[in-house]
């Protein structure tokens, strides 16, 4: 099961698949204008920042990002925001 929200009037989406996930399978689908700057930031249930990472965006299709492997989570329950200059998505994620 995946969650996807999207913004039909920027045309910014953002899916986090699989949802629940293991915490080291996770995939990230982010389609946003190309040359936009992405901030996606992963938080833990008390607020604790897990991961923070900035990119460009390389063209208008949607793009699969693999979690940094250096990042595992642990299970619970996270925040993940996908943000550009004019939006910011949320998602709850399940680590199991």
């Amino acid at each position: 099961m995946s969650v996807e929200i999207k913004d039909r009037t920027t045309d910014f989406a953002f899916t986090a698949i699989p949802n629940p996930s293991t915490g080291n399978d996770l995939k990230l689908f982010i389609k946003a204008k190309k040359g936009d700057e992405v901030m996606l930031v992963i938080n833990d249930m008390s607020g604790k920042e897990i991961l923070r990472k900035q990119f460009k965006v390389d063209d208008d299709r949607e793009t699969l990002y693999d979690l940094d492997q250096s990042v595992r989570l642990t299970p619970g329950i996270y925040f993940i925001s996908a943000s550009t200059f004019q939006n910011t998505v949320r998602e709850k994620l399940i680590v199991r």
